[in-house]
């Protein structure tokens, strides 16, 4: 049953759910990933969270809904994370930067060719990590990590909508 996106309370709901998916991955991943247990833990909710967030604009962005209605529900989320936390735009605003920047490039790779299906996602991974270690992420661990925290927010979210 899908989320009435329009209701304040479901707004109020998408951005705890967003927060939860937060700690709840950092819990999960800390004793399946190594490099997990070198990033704060505050900074690893900020950053997943505002990745949640931004997914879930993202996904009203693609609904098909009248321009007006898009444009209103979206502001209101927008004001409901500001409210959070002052940075969450912010974060937002530079993971659109960074998808729409990577993306294009990504897609002439030939593995994105084969697997479409993970360029979204492991963009959205490649914002997660790189804001988390500072830089963008190497080693198998850390791209793997990418894969792993692009799919999990991009699934959560849709499940959280859908």
């Amino acid at each position: 049953m899908a989320v009435d996106i329009f209701k304040l309370d479901n707004q109020h709901l998408l951005l705890s759910s967003a927060q939860a998916l937060g700690a709840a991955s950092y819990a999960t991943l800390l004793d399946k990933h190594p490099s997990v247990k070198i990033i704060d833990p505050k900074k690893w909710l900020f950053i997943v969270s505002a990745a949640s967030i931004f997914m879930i604009s993202h996904e009203i962005e693609n609904k098909n809904i009248p321009e007006t209605e898009k444009k209103d529900v979206i502001d209101s989320i927008k004001s409901l994370a500001l409210k959070l936390d002052a940075d969450y735009v912010r974060a937002c605003k530079d993971c659109e930067s960074f998808i729409d920047r990577t993306i294009i490039g990504l897609a002439k790779v030939e593995q994105y060719q084969q697997e479409p299906q993970y360029l979204f996602s492991d963009c959205l991974g490649g914002w997660i990590c790189w804001n988390l270690f500072g830089r963008s992420p190497s080693g198998e661990e850390e791209l793997k990590l990418v894969r792993v925290l692009g799919s999990m927010v991009v699934f959560e979210i849709m499940r959280s909508l859908n």
